[in-house]
């Protein structure tokens, strides 16, 4: 995976060709295997704190986005995307890291919430 600065001092990460791209096709298999021996799965995509989110490009958050979308549909499994969800909540320990506190709760529960209806389906 390649990163380059664009305009406005985002960061693109170059995703293409998908084919020679080895995290999505370690993903893609990883995800394949789990179809085909019938184990239930779910992705989901986690938050990011709100700077990475004005750092990374419009176009980068699309490709990655689709690449998940077009697997769960490949596979049929679902996809939550929680990448904007936490961006100004008070949930961060650093930018990286969901903190381990009472206000960072409701991120567990949700996942959990998840977790839990997709093992019902």
């Amino acid at each position: 995976t390649d990163l380059k600065i664009t305009g406005r001092n985002r960061i693109s990460v170059q995703l293409y060709p998908l084919f020679l791209n080895r995290e999505i096709t370690d993903f893609k298999s990883i995800i394949g295997k789990l179809h085909k021996n019938e184990i239930k799965a779910i992705v989901i995509e986690t938050p990011l704190h709100r700077y990475y989110l004005e750092h990374i490009s419009i176009e980068t958050q699309k490709d990655f986005s689709n690449i998940l979308k077009d697997t769960g549909i490949l596979f049929k499994i679902k996809t939550f995307d929680m990448i904007e969800k936490y961006d100004d909540q008070k949930i961060w320990m650093d930018m990286d890291h969901i903190a381990h506190n009472p206000q960072a709760d409701q991120y567990s529960d949700d996942v959990a919430n998840i977790i839990i209806t997709g093992l019902k389906e």
